[in-house]
């Protein structure tokens, strides 16, 4: 404070100048920030929402041929066994959900296929002979829906597979999800055969992905990938296709992992963000412990305007400052030369009320000797009075005596 104090007007102009400069380009800054953090949280609070809602779809979705195979399996062309009511169950059935299935099946309680859709979902014959009679006992759907592990009002469910049959019976790639239930016998519980549905993984997994994945792009987001990982992290669903399904998984998000309920938001490579949510089922549909991952531009169009729009304006404020700066310079130094030139005149009135001071107190000493030299002339003149009154009686007083 003593220092500042001891600057000269120009420095200290300059230096308030400059504090207030500074401050003001800070607290820009500081508001620039918020409001890009704002922007950015409402962006990763709205690919968070995204990613649970395609999941949730999906998940709706599954839980409902949760249910188809566990509501075959109780109808009562599947519990008569027979294989003709069963197949014409079947071909309505099929047509009823298509494009939902590529495939259903009917096996015995031994395992033995008795019955398949001979139409498929595009209501074309399916040469299924290859199939009637096969033995499908070792098959994990058939241990597992004959075995206490499907209780009732379940079924058993494998993840996205690749099934050969599927692909060579239908011409299909065979991407498939199983949902197989036991049939049960009416009056006794006890189980007597098996229904197993082949889903097609392309008409419900992938086409809800890229339904919704459409519903994201905008003017904004343009570029949106979404992909679907097992509970161990392997891709069952990548926007590069085969290339990664099946065989890679991803990185980091491996949602069987403890603490793994979802993957936090983070940058990835060619500018990407992106965000991963665990599927915890639907309903009575319990899940498969997959993981939903979708990345979207970190930067947008919207984005980058405002970076833009902060740069420019950034940008003159610290041209105003600048030319603030140059301002104040200039005239502090015309302030400068003003007060340089006042310091001059008051000093100059200083000298001279000092000369005209002294020469009020020499004139006032003057008059004063003069007035004491005219009161002695008075003083003599008196005395000069009395001795002429006295030398006039004395002459008096002679003329007297001569008389």
């Amino acid at each position: 404070m003593i220092m500042f104090k001891k600057l000269s007007f120009k420095m200290k102009l300059m230096g308030i100048l400059s504090v207030m400069s500074v401050s003001t380009i800070g607290l820009f800054v500081y508001q620039a920030k918020r409001t890009n953090d704002a922007f950015r949280t409402a962006k990763e609070s709205h690919l968070r929402g995204t990613v649970e809602g395609l999941l949730e779809k999906i998940d709706r979705n599954l839980f409902e041929r949760y249910g188809d195979v566990q509501a075959y399996a109780l109808s009562e062309p599947a519990r008569s066994l027979d294989p003709t009511r069963i197949t014409a169950f079947i071909n309505d059935m099929m047509a009823t959900y298509a494009p939902v299935y590529d495939l259903m099946i009917v096996t015995d309680v031994k395992g033995k296929v008795i019955a398949a859709s001979s139409v498929g979902k595009n209501g074309k014959p399916i040469d299924v002979k290859p199939l009637m009679g096969a033995d499908y006992s070792a098959k994990p759907w058939f241990k597992a829906s004959v075995s206490d592990r499907v209780a009732a009002g379940s079924s058993f469910v494998e993840d996205m597979q690749l099934d050969e049959e599927v692909a060579s019976l239908t011409g299909s790639p065979g991407k498939v999800m199983n949902f197989s239930s036991p049939i049960r016998d009416r009056e006794t519980g006890r189980i007597i055969g098996v229904w197993s549905n082949r889903m097609s993984w392309a008409d419900v997994v992938e086409s809800i992905i890229k339904e919704e994945t459409a519903k994201i792009k905008n003017d904004q987001i343009t570029v949106v990938a979404a992909s679907i990982v097992d509970s161990k992290g392997m891709y069952l669903f990548h926007p590069k296709g085969s290339e990664f399904e099946l065989k890679r998984t991803h990185d980091q998000f491996h949602p069987a992992d403890a603490g793994a309920d979802q993957l936090p938001i983070r940058e990835i490579a060619d500018g990407m963000i992106e965000a991963g949510v665990v599927s915890h089922g639907y309903s009575t549909y319990p899940g498969r412990g997959w993981g939903a991952v979708v990345s979207i531009p970190a930067e947008d169009k919207a984005s980058l305007e405002r970076a833009q729009f902060l740069m420019l304006a950034c940008a003159v404020i610290i041209a105003a400052n600048i030319l603030a700066w140059i301002v104040i310079f200039r005239t502090s130094l015309s302030v400068e030369r003003m007060v340089a030139r006042l310091f001059a005149d008051s000093a100059q009135i200083k000298t001279s009320a000092t000369n005209v001071s002294d020469a009020s107190q020499r004139l006032s000493s003057s008059t004063t000797e003069q007035a004491a030299a005219i009161a002695e002339t008075a003083t003599s003149m008196e005395e000069m009075t009395a001795m002429l009154v006295a030398v006039s009686a004395m002459a008096a007083a002679c003329s007297v005596v001569d008389e």
